[in-house]
């Protein structure tokens, strides 16, 4: 049911008709949202340690850098795309 869900605000998202949420500032950032994804497939979906892992890497190093602040509702795909920055690598040292 959940993920049925999820699958029509997505396709919501991509139209541009996400207004349904709410934009009153109570919390349905892209920070919440995030934090709600990695609650739901620690807690329901009971992913593996490791695959948890490597969504929070994933969600911090790339997306929340780009879209935490903003309204889940005023982000679209072109938005989305356009913030999206790998993280910076630090340089390596290597032995002799």
């Amino acid at each position: 049911m959940a993920e049925a869900r999820l699958r029509e605000l997505l396709v919501e998202a991509e139209r541009g008709t996400l207004a349904a949420i709410n934009r009153s500032g109570d919390g349905h950032t892209f920070e919440y949202a995030a934090a709600e994804y990695l609650r739901y497939v620690e807690h329901e979906r009971q992913r593996r340690p490791s695959t948890l892992r490597d969504y929070r890497n994933t969600i911090n190093c790339y997306l929340l850098p780009a879209l935490g602040r903003e309204a889940v509702a005023d982000i679209t795909g072109a938005s989305s795309h356009a913030g999206l920055q790998p993280a910076r690598r630090l340089p390596t040292t290597r032995g002799p």
